[in-house]
């Protein structure tokens, strides 16, 4: 409750009490979670070589939208940037599954062409996002990646027109996004309703002077009935929607028509957004394929010396400077890998293929030489890319 006090008269005020709805905190479960946080934070660092600051700030940037999302207003943001083959997209898959967000986690590729951002049924995110089933305001995770794919801005600096996943920026803003042409969709859909349910009855009608005829089968089916239920935001369970008779559903949806609630904006305010992206023009180096020889150290000084003014310029070279904001501010950039940072990942991969008795025969030569054969690995570039082609360091 809060109590706001305004001054009449030298003597006297008037209080006034506003009573706002009390979020509920239970310390218990805030530590549980915690200490989950603790552990996928450790799991993911015995898994992942040479990314341990990225663990420890992603995991620490999650934090208030695992520990208490009922708090969140809008969805928090957080941007994954760095050079191709790096684990952005893994390491988030990899997080999804430890916080067992599985049925609450999308994976969506935006694209400015018209025959990407994979095959998406419908031309925005809302869509997307609500044949997931993530439109109901509980917390959920988003995955947009290659982001750099849904450029507006051309390379020569002009505008790109694209009518498609417009929202995208909307989501990004407050994490609401209005139901556009949506009373269009349900009057279309009532009107198609009631014509067949129409005919239906005339049909009916006829197979009492034919009765050898078999009776048609008046419920509405499952495919329907999740169809009705998103539309018109029904609460009445799905299974038990589906088998309800004809009239029965057309009495529900002439209800709901007159419900507000189902024009209302969708909230996403409880969605943890991740954005990820290949901005290679920020890593100079990245392009730099004459340079092979030159050691991994070297590299990953250059990717030190990335700051966030370099990520807000690439950015600026792809988006409008009202999308770049839109970004937000938390920006966690992969630096290149380090010589020991490869070397533990041949390692790992020789341990991997010794496990897989691939190599059966020379176990006992790998054993007692495998720093001879890390080396060996490491310096032949041609042997390192077809050792790791399906490592799990490939988006």
């Amino acid at each position: 409750m809060k109590i706001v006090s305004t001054r009449k008269s030298h003597h006297f005020h008037t209080l006034h009490f506003i009573v706002e709805p009390k979020i509920k905190i239970d310390l218990a479960l805030i530590r549980e979670k915690k200490q989950t946080l603790e552990r996928v934070k450790s799991e993911l660092k015995n898994e992942f070589i040479g990314i341990d600051y990225i663990i420890d700030e992603l995991i620490d940037y999650i934090q208030i939208w695992y520990l208490m999302p009922e708090v969140l207003s809008r969805p928090i943001i957080v941007n994954l940037w760095g050079m191709t083959g790096v684990g952005k997209t893994d390491l988030v898959r990899k997080m999804v599954t430890k916080l067992d967000y599985q049925d609450r986690f999308a994976e969506i590729e935006l694209s400015n062409s018209d025959t990407g951002s994979m095959g998406y049924y419908g031309t925005s995110v809302n869509s997307i996002l609500t044949n997931s089933n993530l439109n109901d305001n509980r917390p959920a995770i988003v995955l947009f990646d290659e982001i750099q794919r849904f450029n507006t801005v051309a390379p020569d600096g002009q505008p790109i027109i694209n009518t498609r996943f417009t929202d995208f920026w909307e989501l990004l803003s407050d994490g609401k996004l209005a139901k556009r042409g949506v009373k269009d969709e349900i009057d279309d859909m009532l009107e198609r309703y009631v014509y067949d349910s129409m005919q239906r009855k005339k049909k009916k009608a006829k197979q009492t002077e034919e009765p050898e005829e078999t009776e048609e089968d008046t419920t509405i089916g499952i495919w329907q009935a999740k169809r009705l239920k998103s539309l018109f935001g029904i609460e009445t369970d799905i299974n038990v929607l589906a088998e309800m008779e004809e009239d029965d559903v057309l009495q529900l949806m002439m209800t709901s028509r007159k419900k507000k609630k189902i024009y209302e904006a969708v909230d996403y305010s409880k969605t943890l957004i991740i954005i990820s992206g290949n901005l290679d023009d920020a890593f100079s180096m990245a392009g730099e394929t004459s340079e092979a020889d030159v050691d991994a150290d070297i590299f990953h000084a250059y990717t030190e010396k990335i700051t966030m003014v370099d990520i807000k310029q690439s950015l600026s070279r792809r988006f409008k400077p009202e999308q770049v904001a839109r970004f937000g501010n938390i920006h966690l950039v992969y630096r290149s890998l380090r010589r020991k940072h490869f070397e533990a990942l041949i390692s790992q991969e020789i341990e991997n293929i010794q496990a897989r008795k691939l190599l059966q025969s020379f176990r006992s030569l790998l054993e007692n030489e495998e720093n001879c054969y890390v080396k060996l690995i490491f310096n032949d570039q041609e042997l390192f890319n077809s050792s790791f082609n399906n490592s799990m360091y490939i988006d």
